[in-house]
């Protein structure tokens, strides 16, 4: 297979990029069949069934394509108003700010990066308010600060308030 997939290389480097294969070409052919049989190996069978009976591996991944990028507006939407509707409640600020970043990867993923400062107002947004003091100090940054730093930050707070919790709670006793 790895034989082949050099000499695909080989011969795709020499073609345009949407060229059709070589008429009557046995070892375009041959390669082509590896591939779509690699593709065709490696995905579900639902989405096997849905690309059935394409005649070239360059079909097959077209269609896969086609697939995924065809509710790409939808899901970039969706995900949007699932990222200005995140709240922490109760869960660490680990969890939440893990959250924050996994839609916003998933952003990223349907074509619709978001800004590290995007992401930190979604953050923002949704803190639980004993973050607040933390929140104002993010908000008013004179350098911009990234998502990981504001995650820091929040950590940090997190983490000295447990502390103060506990020697509280050690004290009263």
């Amino acid at each position: 297979m790895l034989q082949h997939l050099g000499a695909l290389a080989a011969l795709a480097s020499t073609s345009e990029p949407d060229a059709a294969a070589p008429p009557g070409d046995p070892t375009w052919r041959l390669l082509d069949l590896d591939i779509k049989s690699w593709i065709l190996a490696t995905i579900s069978d639902e989405l096997k069934a849905m690309v059935k009976g394409k005649p070239s591996a360059r079909d097959v991944w077209a269609a896969i394509e086609a697939i995924f990028t065809g509710n790409q507006r939808a899901r970039q939407m969706q995900l949007t108003t699932v990222l200005l509707h995140q709240v922490q409640g109760n869960q660490p600020v680990a969890s939440y700010c893990g959250r924050i970043k996994a839609i916003g990867d998933a952003l990223a993923d349907v074509a619709l990066p978001q800004s590290d400062d995007a992401l930190i107002v979604a953050l923002i947004r949704g803190l639980h308010a004993r973050h607040k003091m933390t929140a104002k100090i993010i908000q008013r940054e004179a350098a911009t600060i990234s998502f990981a730093e504001a995650q820091n930050m929040l950590v940090q707070d997190e983490t000295m308030e447990k502390s103060a919790d506990r020697l509280t709670s050690n004290t009263a006793l």
